[in-house]
């Protein structure tokens, strides 16, 4: 249970590590994209094992995409921005730090072992 309280917040601070900077571009460079809107985790996969993200977290763990290229997440009642673009397999946020992979219905972060699956 800590060493998921632990990667998760070694998540948080990788993701947000890059602070949101101005890019130049239009207000809503994505606004057609299927990834805008919040993603909230769901299920955690560990050892091959998926279990209801509730079963180690005791809040919510969520990434909101808007339309201009930000990106806010909120973990552990912390919450962060980064930067997002969309990529051949899902999105990235922060220039390719952490990549989110669709699978479907459902987007999915690898992270030391774990896999976090997103539900918009």
């Amino acid at each position: 249970m800590k060493k998921i309280i632990a990667l998760l917040s070694c998540i948080m601070i990788m993701i947000f590590c890059v602070g949101l900077t101005g890019c130049g571009e239009s207000e809503g460079q994505y606004s057609d994209s299927k990834y805008v809107g919040k993603w909230t985790a769901t299920q955690v996969e560990i050892n091959g094992e998926t279990n209801p993200i509730g079963d180690y977290l005791d809040s919510e763990f969520s990434i909101t995409l808007h339309a201009d290229g930000s990106a806010s997440i909120v973990n552990k009642g912390e919450s962060n921005v980064g930067v997002w673009e969309p990529t051949n397999d899902g999105f990235s946020i922060d220039a390719g730090t952490n990549e989110f992979i669709e699978d479907g219905e459902t987007v999915v972060l690898e992270f030391d072992g774990l896999k976090f699956i997103f539900e918009q």
